[in-house]
C-alpha cells in the first residue's frame, strides 16, 4: 500500500490544523449511521413544526415558518459538519485527533509518526460490534497514551496508520542518509579540488605518486689535530742573544 496522492479537497475543514506544506492522506471518523439517525430525528421534528406553521398559520405570518425552515436546515448542517470535522486526520507528518464540539471551541492533539510506538484497538459492548466501531489507543515511546473513541472500522484504521507510519519513517531515514551522503561527497570533491586526488598505498604501504623521502645523510666531521712543529734554534749572536725561529710548515 502506497499513499502518494494528497487531494486538496481533503484539507477542507482542516486547514487551520495543518501546516502550509502538510497534506492530508486519510481521515477516519465516527460511524455515519449515528449521524444519519440524528439528522432524521431532528429533520422529522423541526420539519414537522415547519410544515405545521406553513399549513395552519395565516399568510401574513409567513416569517414564522420561514424561520423554522431555516432552523431546520441549520440544525441538519450542524450535525453533518460536526461529524465531518471530528475525527482522525492522517497527514504527511502526524496523526491529528481533531475535537471540535462547538464552533468557537476546538482543540487537536498531534502524534508524530516517529514518536508512535503501537496502536491498540478496543471494543466494548455488543453495539460496538454491530455498528463496527471502537477505540484507538495511540501508544507513544515515552509511555504516554492517547485514546480516540468511536472510530468507524478501527482495525482497518489501525492497519492503514501503521502501514503509512512505516513508509514515512523509512522515507525520513532514507532522506537523512541521502543528505549525509551528499554532504560527504561535497567534502571529498572540495578536498580533491584543493589538495589533489590521493593514491591508494601498495602492498608495502607506500603511495605510488609520492616521492620517496631521501634518507638523511649524516656527515661525520673528523677533526684531526694539526701538529705544529716548533723548531727552536739557539744561535748565539754577537751580542750573546738568542734567536727563536717558529716554523709552522715543517
Amino acid at each position: 500500500m502506497h499513499i502518494t496522492k494528497f487531494s486538496t479537497w481533503k484539507r477542507l475543514g482542516f486547514g487551520s490544523f495543518l501546516q502550509e506544506d502538510e497534506g492530508v492522506a486519510k481521515v477516519f471518523r465516527r460511524p455515519l449511521f449515528f449521524v444519519v439517525q440524528r439528522m432524521i430525528l431532528w429533520g422529522a421534528l423541526l420539519g414537522g413544526l415547519t410544515w405545521g406553521a406553513w399549513f395552519f398559520l395565516p399568510p401574513d405570518l409567513f416569517w414564522a415558518w420561514w424561520g423554522l425552515g431555516a432552523l431546520t436546515g441549520y440544525k441538519l448542517l450542524a450535525i453533518f459538519c460536526h461529524w465531518y470535522v471530528n475525527g482522525i486526520v492522517m497527514t504527511t507528518d502526524n496523526v491529528i485527533d481533531v475535537e471540535w464540539p462547538r464552533f468557537f471551541e476546538r482543540r487537536c492533539t498531534r502524534v508524530d509518526y516517529w514518536d508512535l510506538d503501537e496502536i491498540e484497538v478496543e471494543r466494548v459492548g455488543i453495539k460496538s460490534f454491530i455498528y463496527n466501531y471502537g477505540t484507538l489507543r495511540l501508544q507513544k515511546y515515552g509511555g504516554e497514551l492517547h485514546a480516540i473513541h468511536m472510530i468507524y472500522r478501527p482495525n482497518k484504521a489501525a492497519r492503514i496508520i501503521e502501514k503509512y507510519r512505516e513508509q514515512m519513517v523509512d522515507a525520513k531515514n532514507f532522506t537523512e542518509e541521502s543528505a549525509l551522503k551528499d554532504l560527504i561527497t561535497k567534502l571529498v570533491r572540495t578536498h580533491v579540488r584543493d589538495h589533489g586526488q590521493p593514491e591508494r598505498p601498495d602492498k608495502e604501504g607506500r603511495r605510488s605518486n609520492k616521492e620517496e623521502i631521501p634518507k638523511k645523510s649524516f656527515i661525520k666531521n673528523v677533526f684531526k689535530p694539526q701538529t705544529t712543529s716548533i723548531e727552536v734554534e739557539k744561535e748565539l749572536d754577537d751580542e750573546g742573544g738568542i734567536e727563536i725561529d717558529l716554523d709552522s710548515d715543517k
